[in-house]
């Protein structure tokens, strides 16, 4: 990690530097790309600031302290920082598994099919799009399918919205549990 430390109206503490930098260094498992950090140690009368501005993966946290003692201060800010970039992990995990595609794979067909048993003819993969129920309804209307399969906007859950007999639509939802 590339950690630029800028001291103002404070002497340069090079015990300060070094344990910034070993604690900047663990934050590199948080993240996936290459990060870029600045602290800046600025010393107003007898209080030391400190504040410490990390980029990576297109984010960018900041985080910001003051304390008397110049170690306390780099303690307090750099556990915000960790628990921001804990955040970002936790988000992106989420974000990534929400994001993974909904399969729907037909089991092999049995090579002779008796009388009274069905067989599947196909298998289709989709990436299920984030709608609203109403959205859903206005797309199945002007397309000829007969159900669509979509993401809940408002709940984040998978529905099926399926076009019944008697004209109308029926709504599938998981249970919350």
């Amino acid at each position: 990690m590339k950690t630029n430390f800028t001291f103002r109206h404070a002497e340069t503490d090079e015990a300060a530097r070094h344990y910034a930098q070993d604690r900047m260094d663990k934050l590199e498992k948080y993240f996936h790309r290459p990060l870029e950090a600045n602290v800046v140690i600025t010393l107003e009368k007898f209080r030391y600031q400190v504040e410490v501005t990390l980029a990576a993966d297109g984010t960018v946290v900041t985080c910001k302290e003051e304390s008397a003692d110049l170690m306390a201060a780099l303690e307090q800010v750099l556990s915000k920082i960790e628990i921001q970039a804990q955040r970002h992990r936790d988000r992106y995990k989420r974000r990534k598994a929400r994001d993974t595609e909904v399969r729907m794979e037909a089991e092999e067909a049995p090579a002779a099919v008796g009388a009274g048993q069905t067989q599947i003819l196909r298998s289709n993969r989709f990436q299920p799009k984030p709608l609203s129920v109403d959205d859903a309804a206005v797309l199945l209307r002007q397309n000829s399918d007969t159900f669509i399969v979509f993401r809940n906007a408002a709940t984040e859950r998978i529905n099926v919205l399926y076009r019944r007999r008697d004209g109308n639509f029926g709504l599938i939802e998981p249970d919350k549990a």
